[in-house]
């Protein structure tokens, strides 16, 4: 397990105390102490006079032997990396590489302002990318050429006898535009002086627009993204009433750019919706209220007129599909209905509010229920039930 001392300041009126507190950490073995990497605490704030953090540490350095020292953290923006990554790598030597840097963006707007040049979040953040990659090329490499959106550094190949030539610009999916992508000799390759090192330069990612792929097929959705450089991603299917197996939507959407290789998510149809319907009892309803039922659910009915004195008139007295089973979409009734002897059904014994125009079987009080070579049934269109 290791300790690490997190909670000193960079306060000028504690210094007494930082100094005591990194020989007592080091004494008793902790393993790294890190202070505060900041100028100012705010405008408002009294205590805001500051010692700069990789000074103080370089002082802390003389003053122990076995622990690590850093920063907690070091906003990379607020200072040209170049000049923050030669601070630091001397720092490295002199304490026998006891340092640690911790690194942010940063976070004080006044600070900034105080000292250097503030920015927004996103710029900040690619500040703090940029820089990070420029840092550890320095540490790294002998001869550093880095041409970078906010940073720049120029390794004079000449001093050690070399021209630089570039030879070609390559779009790449991870390499900024203006970078190195390679170089021919290669590194720590051993030439005579005057060779010219021919390098390669970024033209950042190549970026596509995303083609609009509904109403193709998956398929095609697939060959017709291999045509602009893209790859078919996850697919999920959903309820559509587009014909089934055909794209109803994608992400990225159409027409947005996207780098190279980049997968597009689709949503298939998987065709309509059938919805499942539970069948109501009817039986025992007058034919008004079975009606009023079927109405509700969309559906089609037959009537079958059954004349039997022993049951209320204009009762249901059996139905098709029967109570408690599931169909799906519009549901169909067969009903039959109880009538006195020698009844004739009429218009006004059946209640045709908002369902329009009675059917041809009930106009007129003299017209009789159709005869039995027909079945004597009766199909009420869907647009009579409305």
């Amino acid at each position: 397990m290791k300790f690490v001392l997190g909670g000193m300041t960079n306060m000028y009126e504690e210094l007494s105390h930082i100094i005591e507190g990194a020989m007592e950490a080091d004494k008793h073995g902790f393993d790294t102490l890190l202070i505060p990497d900041h100028y100012m605490w705010g405008r408002s704030n009294e205590r805001s006079s500051t010692l700069e953090s990789w000074i103080t540490l370089s002082f802390l350095a003389a003053k122990t032997e076995k622990l690590r020292l850093g920063t907690l953290v070091t906003p990379i923006p607020f200072r040209p990396p170049a000049m923050l990554a030669k601070m630091i790598s001397t720092l490295d030597h002199l304490s026998n590489g006891r340092v640690t840097l911790g690194v942010g963006a940063g976070w004080s707007q006044s600070e900034f302002e105080g000292y250097g040049e503030w920015s927004d979040n996103k710029t900040r953040v690619d500040k703090t990318k940029e820089g990070l990659e420029l840092i550890m090329k320095l540490w790294k490499d002998d001869v550093v050429d880095f041409d970078g959106n906010f940073y720049k550094a120029k390794g004079d190949l000449a001093e050690i006898g070399l021209q630089l030539e570039r030879i070609e610009e390559s779009f790449h999916a991870v390499i900024d535009e203006g970078r190195i992508i390679e170089q021919v000799p290669p590194p720590y390759t051993t030439v005579k002086k005057g060779r010219t090192v021919g390098v390669v330069v970024s033209r950042g990612p190549e970026e596509v627009i995303i083609p609009d792929l509904t109403r193709l097929t998956t398929d095609q959705a697939r060959a017709r993204l291999q045509e602009f450089g893209l790859i078919l991603g996850s697919i999920t299917n959903r309820p559509d009433d587009a014909p089934e197996g055909t794209v109803i939507d994608q992400r990225p959407t159409a027409t947005l750019k996207a780098l190279r290789n980049t997968r597009v998510a689709l949503v298939v149809s998987s065709g309509p919706i059938h919805t499942r319907i539970p069948i109501p009892k009817l039986v025992n309803m007058g034919l008004n209220g079975a009606l009023g039922r079927i109405r509700e659910l969309n559906g089609l009915v037959w009537i079958e007129w059954v004349e039997d004195d022993s049951q209320v008139m204009m009762t249901v007295i059996r139905q098709m599909p029967e109570p408690g089973i599931e169909v799906e979409d519009q549901p169909v009734f067969d009903l039959t209905v109880a009538v006195r002897t020698g009844f004739r059904p009429t218009a006004g014994m059946v209640d045709t509010a908002g369902i329009g125009a009675p059917p041809p079987w009930m106009r007129g009080g003299d017209v009789p229920p159709p005869p039995p070579e027909e079945g004597r049934r009766n199909r009420i269109p869907p647009e009579m039930l409305r």
